[in-house]
């Protein structure tokens, strides 16, 4: 028996502007899914839980973004490692492993790929 499950949109956006392009990236997680973990980076990865960057100053892994339910917030991880790709947020690089809280209007940039976190559903 195939089992339908219900998709639920995150209170919260990014806008990616590349190549003169702007575009939304909406989250979900299927009702009642614990793992709320999204990964960024060229390479592939789960559908609805990966972000792909395909670019050459994008790290195969560069970060992730966890949505932290109880405590309605994102928190954003480096995961490139070394200098080369750094995760940038606010003009401020992260080291590897570090991680930050997310504010309305954050800029985030992985490589030359800007990203702008926003609370609120679009």
């Amino acid at each position: 028996m195939v089992q339908n499950k219900t998709l639920v949109i995150l209170p919260f956006h990014l806008t990616m502007q590349r190549n003169g392009k702007e575009d939304l990236i909406n989250f979900y997680v299927q009702k009642g899914d614990s793992m709320t973990e999204f990964t960024f980076g060229r390479n592939p990865g789960e559908k609805l839980k990966h972000i792909r960057i395909d670019h050459p100053t994008v790290s195969h892994e560069q970060a992730k973004i966890i949505w932290e339910e109880a405590n309605s917030r994102a928190r954003l991880y480096n995961m490139a490692k070394g200098d080369s790709n750094p995760t940038i947020i606010n003009g401020r690089s992260l080291k590897s492993g570090e991680s930050c809280e997310l504010h309305d209007n954050d800029e985030i940039m992985m490589g030359v790929v800007k990203l702008y976190y926003h609370n609120g559903v679009v």
